[in-house]
């Protein structure tokens, strides 16, 4: 197995590292490995996305950007009826 050592990782990167891997309960490094195995893994494999999955994409996304997201989406679903006269 190799080792690499990343230098000079930008503050707000490091951050949701360090943030996904509180969530997980698991280490800086596995996050980052498998981070680095999605996004070097071969676009299509039998004609289907290797890519996750929009369910496996909700269950790692954040709580309070989901909550955020959720407010934001809420707020666009309000018609204006002036607008539409």
């Amino acid at each position: 197995m190799g080792y690499l050592s990343i230098r000079n990782i930008p503050e707000h990167l490091e951050a949701k590292i360090v943030k996904a891997a509180r969530r997980r309960h698991t280490t800086k490094t596995k996050v980052v490995i498998e981070a680095l195995e999605q996004a070097l893994a071969p676009a299509k494999k039998n004609g289907r996305s290797q890519r996750p999955s929009l369910g496996e994409f909700v269950e790692n996304y954040p709580k309070d950007a989901a909550e955020e997201l959720h407010s934001i989406v809420m707020g666009m679903k309000q018609i204006d009826s002036e607008m539409w006269k």
